[in-house]
């Protein structure tokens, strides 16, 4: 016999958006919205997380960035509204593809909302048909029709083609922005930066520090691809006055460190003189525990980069940092992950927590300095 699973587990079901046809549909890149976490985004057009007129030497030069640059991980979609429902319709590039990450994370989307005089929440999930590459999802049923501000998050692993935002036609909508700081931070890392593999884009650890920082998030995380290659260093550097850099990419460039590091903070020193650098060692890895030559040389590649610090600060920079990866989370242990590499939500919130001391340590020190 076949299951009904809508009879078995109503909360388990997709559930269809009603009357769809009723809403009036945005375009988020168009005012009142506003659009954080794309450099390029205005030279671009499109949700892509590196400039479109580099893709020609990406392809030949760095082919995973090529592909990976396209998703939109770390983006997000801000506006305020009285509507009493919230409602998107996406189109991203397949259906699903990895096997160890939800839909929800991969191709989906998520959002929070602030009424007046609290802090943002999580209120709402795409349900996503998995072998599908279109939905329509109602996000916020607010049937009080209370003026609130709204953060929509951007799939983590999926071009996103095409995203529009549904309303009523009678409500309120008017520009909002989150962040209180002026200036974005930019992190450069791998799939953990990317986001894999948490449950839905509001729990990508840049996601969760930008609204805890109150700070938009770069996200340049490029899944199996962050080696720093110098086209891509060449890249990351052109990206001017940002609050900070943060260097994450040990885990998958692995030996290259060693080749490729000094010359990548170089070129950002270029262009940013005094903008403050966080080396960040690689988080030690479940599936290295009982690996000892793995582990040594991951030892290694950790005190290399601590020494390289060292040795820019003794040579006059002020502002580079050393982020221990070894101290970023209090619990590392196998319910940090999902396949002993990447974390879940717990060993992504453990990650958000070390990074959030090591950014409030930075800026208090920058601080000090300037006074």
């Amino acid at each position: 016999m076949e299951q009904n699973w809508k009879i078995i587990d109503r909360n388990m079901a997709i559930s269809e958006v009603k009357e769809p046809e009723k809403l009036k549909w945005f375009d988020p890149r168009k005012e009142p919205f506003k659009i954080f976490g794309f450099y390029w985004l205005k030279e671009n057009k499109n949700y892509w997380r590196l400039p479109e007129t580099e893709f020609d030497i990406l392809l030949d030069a760095a082919p995973g960035v090529y592909f990976m640059a396209k998703d939109s991980a770390g983006g997000q979609i801000a506006f305020e509204t009285d509507a009493e429902r919230i409602v998107v319709r996406a189109e991203v590039e397949t259906p699903q593809r990895w096997d160890h990450m939800p839909a929800t994370c991969e191709m989906g989307m998520d959002c929070y909302v602030a009424y007046p005089g609290e802090d943002y929440m999580f209120d709402g999930v795409t349900r996503i048909d998995a072998h599908k590459n279109s939905y329509t999802c109602q996000l916020v049923t607010d049937p009080g029709r209370e003026l609130k501000r709204v953060i929509i998050n951007m799939p983590l692993y999926m071009p996103l083609l095409k995203v529009e935002i549904g309303l009523p036609d009678d409500a309120y909508i008017g520009p909002s922005n989150p962040f209180e700081h002026e200036k974005p931070i930019v992190i450069y890392g791998t799939s953990i930066t990317q986001g894999g593999c948490v449950s839905r884009p509001g729990v990508l650890i840049t996601n969760v520090l930008s609204r805890r920082l109150k700070t938009e998030f770069i996200n340049l995380g490029f899944s199996g691809s962050g080696k720093g290659e110098p086209e891509v260093a060449d890249i990351v550097s052109s990206i001017i006055d940002p609050e900070m850099f943060i260097l994450d990419y040990e885990a998958n460039a692995l030996e290259r460190i060693y080749e490729n590091m000094l010359p990548l903070v170089e070129k950002i020193r270029k262009n940013n003189p005094v903008t403050p650098i966080i080396i960040q060692s690689r988080v030690f890895g479940y599936s290295v525990r009982r690996d000892r030559e793995r582990f040594q040389k991951f030892l290694n590649r950790r005190e290399f980069q601590k020494k390289l610090v060292e040795d820019l600060k003794a040579a006059g920079d002020e502002h580079i940092y050393f982020s221990d990866g070894l101290d970023l989370m209090e619990n590392n242990n196998g319910d940090c992950y999902v396949d002993k590499i990447h974390p879940n939500d717990y060993g992504a919130a453990q990650i958000a927590n070390g990074m959030e001391r090591m950014i409030k340590e930075v800026r208090r020190l920058e601080a000090e300095k300037s006074k």
